[in-house]
């Protein structure tokens, strides 16, 4: 069972939090249960709870950054494979 970093962490960084660590299979997890429209497609409002549900100190800005980083075709929705990948 592998554990996965939810953001990426600076090791330098004192600003930074450190990772957050997850099974892929409770990731996959808390994506399914924010997939209100169960497209495979999280918005940013579905991903900032995702990060609330998993205890993000600041999901609003973590759902800006991940979606910034994973909607590489800028639609406002990231899927599955980008999130947890």
């Amino acid at each position: 069972m592998s554990r996965v970093a939810v953001f990426n962490v600076a090791k330098d960084d004192p600003k930074s939090v450190g990772p957050v660590p997850y099974t892929r299979e409770a990731l996959v997890g808390v994506f399914n249960s924010q997939n209100k429209n169960k497209v495979g497609k999280l918005s940013k409002s579905e991903l900032k709870e995702a990060f609330e549900e998993i205890g993000s100190k600041w999901p609003e800005m973590r759902a800006s950054l991940e979606l910034h980083h994973a909607d590489k075709i800028h639609n406002g929705l990231i899927d599955k494979r980008s999130l947890i990948s």
